[in-house]
């Protein structure tokens, strides 16, 4: 039988912020094979409750038996527009599936918040963000300004 660990060095939140800035939730996936057959062909899926991010699948050649695979943030495709239309937090799940030749290995599931476009995560994850928060990408923001503009052009 495998001896399989997973561990996944991740944010709890996603947030319209984080995407905009680059800044990935999924930071590091650590895969162990404590046994002693090496796997070969496996595959890691990631998927998530919510449809703001899409299937990701990784293919891993082999797992050394007594070794292990490090996957530094895995790039997970996410949609702007429906992390922009959020207007309350919800939760959601992600789920880390390993399998080999269609049978599951190991799977794990983790809870997660989605959070609106407007709302700020605070100072336990990531304080410097709040910088996002201080000019509003926002189409209304720009009508502002052109209309501000406009006024002191008059003057």
């Amino acid at each position: 039988m495998n001896q399989l660990t997973l561990q996944v060095d991740m944010l709890k939140v996603i947030s319209y912020a984080l995407h905009y800035n680059y800044i990935p939730f999924i930071q590091r996936i650590v895969i162990g094979n404590d046994g002693e057959e090496t796997i070969k062909n496996a595959v890691l899926k990631i998927e998530m409750e919510s449809d703001i991010v899409d299937d990701y699948e990784i293919k891993i050649d082999e797992i050394e038996a007594g070794k292990g695979v490090i996957l530094s943030r895995p790039y997970l495709k996410m949609s702007y527009e429906k992390l922009a239309a959020f207007n309350e937090k919800v939760m959601s799940n992600i789920s880390f599936t390993l399998s080999c030749n269609e049978e599951v290995l190991i799977q794990e599931n983790h809870p997660m918040e989605i959070l609106p476009f407007d709302y700020w995560m605070g100072t336990h994850t990531l304080p410097e963000l709040i910088a996002s928060f201080v000019t509003p990408n926002n189409v209304n923001v720009t009508e502002l300004v052109v209309k501000a503009s406009q006024e002191l052009e008059k003057m």
